[in-house]
């Protein structure tokens, strides 16, 4: 069963993201020297979702890998996530480097521990995490982080020149009833307070343009499940906010903006890909 939020897992995703906002990086180190694993024995004390992924990456075999996923498999924005087991064989190379195969395949019992509902992870959150299956992996290798540096760089490049300093993009959203774009944005080194900018663009607007509306912002890690919660405040007075982490899969998505007045308007959206916008114009 494909968790919707996950507290630890959440915990290393938010890192990872403040650490893209720092550095540009969104991954434990990769050694790029790392042994060839060559093959493995799966402790037989681990359970039978974790070996059949461990055998499925000792043995490089993708199509197995791939039957053992929930999907969609999240990926770092502004990466594409991975939609299905065909996606999967394809991507499995790009995702599962060496770094990672030997990691997998080397970590002994000790390595993997059960965190109740929310499965079983590798190395406390760092590179995986099973509960039927696969559906979480906050491991970036080397390919996936330099196809990140060369979307990061196009994607701000396309925004209006006075926006582009400074700033890296964290997810992009869709109006599905309005038609608008919303895009957030962090600070590359996030040491101001409100670090983050909502960019509002309406229906027909230049992309490359003046947004519609630009707000400045925090995230909040809240409640007991630790929802990502992003709040946001315009000069006007208007405001914005997103939860980020829904509770299950049919929840509705939706942003808030609340007018000067203090009229509240629910935005329903769903993720989007900014560069989906941008090609062509």
């Amino acid at each position: 069963m494909k968790k919707s939020i996950l507290p630890t897992a959440l915990i290393a995703f938010v890192l990872a993201v403040l650490t893209a906002c720092n550095n540009g990086s969104a991954s434990p180190k990769t050694d790029s020297s790392a042994e060839q694993v060559d093959s493995t024995e799966v402790p037989a004390e681990l359970p039978q979702e974790v070996k059949e992924l461990v055998e499925a990456v000792a043995d490089s075999n993708p199509r197995k890998f791939a039957s053992a996923v929930s999907y969609p498999l999240p990926r770092p924005y502004p990466l594409r996530n991975v939609e299905d087991s065909a996606e999967m064989v394809e991507y499995y190379p790009r995702m599962v480097d060496d770094s990672l195969r030997n990691i997998i395949v080397k970590s002994g019992k000790e390595k993997w521990s059960s965190n109740g509902w929310r499965g079983w992870t590798l190395h406390d959150g760092q590179y995986l995490w099973i509960d039927d299956k696969l559906y979480a992996v906050n491991y970036v290798s080397r390919a996936e982080q330099a196809q990140i540096d060369t979307l990061v760089n196009q994607e701000i490049g396309s925004l209006q020149e006075g926006m582009r300093k400074g700033w890296r993009p964290v997810f992009c959203l869709y109006g599905t009833d309005s038609g608008m774009v919303f895009r957030v944005d962090c600070l590359s080194h996030p040491d101001k307070k409100m670090p983050y900018r909502l960019a509002v663009y309406n229906r027909g607007a230049n992309l490359h343009g003046r947004p519609s509306m630009m707000m400045r912002g925090d995230m909040e890690v809240e409640g007991t499940v630790g929802a990502r919660t992003y709040k946001f405040v315009g000069r006007d007075g208007s405001r914005a906010y997103y939860i980020y982490d829904r509770s299950s899969d049919d929840e509705v998505q939706e942003i808030y903006i609340v007018t000067p007045q203090g009229d509240s308007i629910a935005h329903p959206v769903k993720d989007a890909y900014w560069r989906d916008f941008i090609s062509g114009r």
